[in-house]
């Protein structure tokens, strides 16, 4: 169950980093940067079934050419990572009962 937990924190954390690292980039227009973070993103959603976030990633990606348009889908992404923290929390609290 420590192992476990310990992989969530981390995958916490690590989704923070990309979540902020695009939102730098996306503001600088660093399309390259774009692209290698939503690949990293995508990457990390698949190995905790993250799908609607990974499915965003993935888009992201793709799309990581226009900063701009980019830009308007990072709401629905910060939701999403939003809805898997909270979904996250609800499954270790039963867990721990």
């Amino acid at each position: 169950a420590e192992d476990f937990e310990g992989f969530l924190q981390q995958f916490r954390k690590s989704i923070a980093n990309h979540q902020v690292r695009l939102k730098e980039q996306v503001s600088a227009g660093d399309v390259t940067a774009i692209r290698r973070t939503a690949h990293s993103l995508k990457g990390l959603c698949s190995q905790v079934g993250a799908e609607r976030i990974g499915n965003i990633a993935a888009w992201l990606e793709e799309e990581s050419h226009d900063a701009a348009m980019v830009s308007t889908i990072l709401p629905r992404l910060d939701l999403g990572i939003q809805e898997v923290c909270e979904a996250l929390d609800r499954e270790t609290a039963g867990a721990a009962h």
